[in-house]
Protein backbone atom coordinates (compact mmCIF):
# COMPACT_ATOMS: atom_id res chain seq x y z
CA UNK A 1 0.00 0.00 0.00
CA UNK A 2 3.05 2.45 0.98
CA UNK A 3 3.92 2.22 -2.65
CA UNK A 4 0.87 2.62 -4.16
CA UNK A 5 0.38 6.06 -2.55
CA UNK A 6 4.04 6.83 -2.86
CA UNK A 7 3.77 5.90 -6.81
CA UNK A 8 0.18 8.03 -6.45
CA UNK A 9 1.19 11.25 -4.88
CA UNK A 10 4.36 11.73 -7.36
CA UNK A 11 1.43 12.24 -10.03
CA UNK A 12 -0.67 14.26 -8.23
CA UNK A 13 1.87 16.52 -6.32
CA UNK A 14 4.37 18.70 -8.14
CA UNK A 15 7.22 20.63 -6.36
CA UNK A 16 5.32 23.75 -7.37
CA UNK A 17 2.05 22.21 -5.41
CA UNK A 18 1.21 24.37 -2.10
CA UNK A 19 1.65 22.88 1.43
CA UNK A 20 -2.18 23.36 2.35
CA UNK A 21 -3.07 20.80 -0.88
CA UNK A 22 -0.32 18.55 -0.03
CA UNK A 23 -1.64 18.15 3.78
CA UNK A 24 -5.11 17.97 2.60
CA UNK A 25 -4.12 15.13 -0.09
CA UNK A 26 -2.08 13.31 2.74
CA UNK A 27 -5.14 13.76 5.08
CA UNK A 28 -7.86 12.54 2.90
CA UNK A 29 -5.74 9.25 2.30
CA UNK A 30 -4.86 8.73 6.00
CA UNK A 31 -8.70 8.99 6.28
CA UNK A 32 -9.57 6.65 3.71
CA UNK A 33 -7.39 4.15 4.56
CA UNK A 34 -8.18 4.17 8.24
CA UNK A 35 -11.67 3.62 7.00
CA UNK A 36 -10.97 0.82 5.18
CA UNK A 37 -8.99 -0.93 7.28
CA UNK A 38 -11.17 -0.75 10.21
CA UNK A 39 -14.12 -1.77 8.03
CA UNK A 40 -11.97 -4.65 6.83
CA UNK A 41 -10.75 -5.67 10.31
CA UNK A 42 -14.40 -5.61 11.30
CA UNK A 43 -15.63 -8.09 8.67
CA UNK A 44 -12.68 -10.35 9.04
CA UNK A 45 -13.16 -10.62 12.36
CA UNK A 46 -17.31 -11.70 12.29
CA UNK A 47 -18.11 -15.17 14.19
CA UNK A 48 -18.65 -16.96 10.72
CA UNK A 49 -15.97 -15.57 8.43
CA UNK A 50 -13.60 -15.67 11.05
CA UNK A 51 -14.52 -19.38 11.49
CA UNK A 52 -14.25 -19.90 7.62
CA UNK A 53 -11.16 -17.74 7.25
CA UNK A 54 -9.10 -19.94 10.24
CA UNK A 55 -10.10 -23.32 8.51
CA UNK A 56 -8.32 -22.21 5.55
CA UNK A 57 -5.40 -20.19 6.88
CA UNK A 58 -2.78 -22.84 6.76
CA UNK A 59 -3.75 -23.35 2.91
CA UNK A 60 -3.25 -19.60 2.63
CA UNK A 61 0.16 -19.35 3.96
CA UNK A 62 1.32 -22.49 2.51
CA UNK A 63 0.43 -20.47 -0.87
CA UNK A 64 1.67 -17.48 0.05
CA UNK A 65 4.72 -19.29 1.48
CA UNK A 66 4.93 -21.17 -1.98
CA UNK A 67 5.14 -17.74 -4.30
CA UNK A 68 7.55 -16.15 -1.98
CA UNK A 69 9.84 -18.76 -2.16
CA UNK A 70 9.35 -18.95 -5.69
CA UNK A 71 10.34 -15.25 -6.30
CA UNK A 72 13.37 -15.31 -4.46
CA UNK A 73 14.43 -18.24 -6.91
CA UNK A 74 13.62 -16.13 -9.66
CA UNK A 75 15.40 -13.14 -8.11
CA UNK A 76 18.65 -15.29 -7.25
CA UNK A 77 18.86 -16.78 -10.76
CA UNK A 78 17.92 -12.81 -12.23
CA UNK A 79 20.64 -11.17 -14.35
CA UNK A 80 21.61 -8.10 -13.83
CA UNK A 81 20.76 -5.19 -16.08
CA UNK A 82 23.32 -3.04 -15.04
Amino acid sequence: MTLLFLALFTQAIRPETPLFAEALYGLTVVGIEFVWCALVAVFVSAGPIKRRFDAVAHWIEHATGAVLIALGIRLAFARSSA
